[in-house]
């Protein structure tokens, strides 16, 4: 709602591939860039044996146009992407789902999807799992480069960036959810010391929810808190109203003409 992610943002990264421990590459720069010394890039460099990403958690200044600039100084081994974020939804976490690491279900459900790494995250609870078909990459993305017989870049040959092929994929999924009031739902159920329960708020005129919190928090290593209480069913449900009224006009509660 309002254009306000409530998972899944997508923050800048630096790529650092570990063969450029032995080249004579633009370090300088690329630390000034990133405003730390070169010391500390050769750190991240030396014990490596993948790729080593740099994101937000080790470097506080970095943004969009670090990750601009660094790409512009067209050197193999050193790139600006963007990365989604890997932690867990901290909002409406019972709404939105969880997404989780199941290799057999992975295959089961999806057995056309070959190009998808066995590590692929799928939606487990909420709206993960209900859109998970539509949330799913087509395959995964990836920086390709050339070697020579130990290992080492061909320079000369233009590293690729293999993304999606299908434009239309992963889909986003737009709720209604106002991230502010669900922040305060969230607050003030916590402040009252919900233990079991929840809390909705609808827009009747709309159709729309703007707040749904659920506790207790969702755990996805305690199955018993993965279940949304707002929209379970709890019976006896409607039917017992009518025990309700009754005992109400009984006991003269309420008058004939009230609503």
């Amino acid at each position: 709602r309002n254009g306000e992610a409530l998972t899944g943002k997508k923050q800048p990264a630096i790529v650092l591939f570990p063969f450029l421990i032995t080249q004579d590459w633009p370090i300088k720069k690329a630390a000034d860039i990133l405003g730390i010394s070169q010391d500390e890039l050769q750190h991240e460099l030396k014990q490596a044996k993948k790729p080593v990403i740099l994101s937000k958690r080790t470097i506080k200044d970095l943004s969009k146009q670090s990750v601009k600039q660094i790409n512009s100084l067209k050197y193999p081994g050193i790139y600006g992407v963007y990365m989604e974020e890997d932690d867990k939804p901290s909002l409406a976490s019972h709404t939105i789902g969880m997404t989780n690491q199941d290799p057999s279900l992975l295959r089961s459900k999806y057995p056309d999807k070959n190009d998808l790494p066995i590590q692929t995250k799928i939606g487990t609870t909420g709206l993960e799992r209900t859109f998970d078909e539509f949330l799913l990459p087509e395959k995964d993305t990836k920086l390709l480069y050339h070697v020579d017989g130990k290992g080492n870049p061909l320079f000369g040959m233009d590293v690729k960036y293999t993304a999606e092929a299908n434009s239309f994929y992963p889909l986003q999924v737009k709720t209604t959810l106002d991230q502010d009031i669900q922040q305060a739902m969230e607050d003030i159920v916590d402040k009252q010391g919900l233990k079991k329960g929840g809390a909705v708020l609808l827009d009747i005129e709309k159709s729309s929810v703007l707040g749904m919190v659920s506790r207790p928090n969702a755990d996805v290593s305690k199955q018993n808190t993965l279940q949304n209480y707002m929209l379970n069913p709890i019976y006896p449900g409607s039917v017992f109203k009518t025990v309700i009224a009754a005992a109400a006009i009984e006991r003269d509660a309420v008058k004939p003409n009230q609503t």
